[in-house]
């Protein structure tokens, strides 16, 4: 039995929802915080200088089973060194990976980065939000870390469809009795932001937010989209089809690591306006 589960992405894949689910069961102990990092590079080293054990993420003795979840420990190379530093740690944690169609998690993605994080660089989103859309690419690092047995492929088309028996199956992967989950809302939605919002948050006009109900700033933010367009847009189209294609292609190798049945994402890649031409996508 793994004493640490952690969830290494894929980022905008419903990895919240996921530990929110995993959490419910009463052997599970999440982490005090999602996203830690704690064996991302630069994160490990400052960890280790401090003398902080990963043992600390845990402030309550709920349970056997340690649950985190990093989405950064699946955006190599932006973001490097997390198998590794888990293996120099001496961790042999159950890892659970889950993908979404790659082109959908990526606009989702750039989009939530735009909302979230405004000093980030359109250059290192784009190459962030590609890197993290090469599924093959990302979990066979650590399944060369600790062996195919794992690591375990979740497709969000699945935990969405169907999460009573996904998260089943999830737990019978970590070594525990399986039980019954409860529907709850999605955790970590990302909402549509403009070009026109974001200028309006560097005015002072932005301070009277709070002085509008949910349902004016609902309507001022439908205004927003009539008259300006979201900025992920130029964003995405500027990565290039060739590079989506080499992106699309890597996350579809999923179906040969873990014999997984992908149509459906073939398809919805297949209908992209972003890609031009899908031969060599095809099954």
């Amino acid at each position: 039995m793994a004493r640490h589960v952690i969830i290494v992405g894929a980022a905008k894949s419903g990895t919240s929802t996921l530990f929110q689910y995993l959490g419910t069961h009463k052997r599970v102990n999440t982490s005090a915080g999602k996203e830690p990092h704690y064996f991302c590079d630069g994160f490990y080293e400052d960890h280790q200088k401090e003398g902080t054990d990963y043992e600390d993420l845990w402030t309550s003795s709920r349970g056997d089973i340690c649950l985190e979840a990093t989405t950064g420990y699946t955006k190599y190379p932006v973001i490097t060194g997390a198998p590794e530093n888990m293996v120099e740690y001496g961790l042999s944690p159950k890892i659970i990976y889950v993908a979404r169609e790659p082109i959908s998690r990526l606009k989702s993605h750039i989009k939530y980065m735009v909302w979230r994080d405004r000093s980030i660089g359109a250059d290192k989103l784009r190459k962030i939000s590609v890197a993290s859309s090469m599924y093959y690419s990302q979990i066979n690092r650590f399944v060369d870390a600790f062996g195919a047995g794992a690591v375990k492929l979740v497709l969000l088309d699945d935990l969405a469809s169907n999460p009573d028996s996904c998260v089943r199956e999830i737990f019978e992967f970590i070594g525990i009795d399986p039980v019954s989950v409860e529907e709850s809302r999605k955790e970590n939605e990302t909402r549509a932001v403009t070009n026109l919002e974001l200028i309006l948050r560097d005015s002072p006009l932005w301070s009277l937010k709070s002085l509008l109900s949910d349902g004016v700033k609902s309507k001022l933010r439908h205004l927003c989209t009539l008259f300006s367009e979201s900025p992920e847009a130029e964003i995405i189209g500027r990565i290039g089809e060739e590079r989506l294609r080499t992106m699309c292609e890597d996350a579809l190798r999923l179906e040969t690591l873990f014999d997984v049945d992908l149509m459906p994402w073939r398809r919805s890649i297949g209908r992209s306006p972003l890609l031009a031409e899908i031969e060599s996508l095809d099954a």
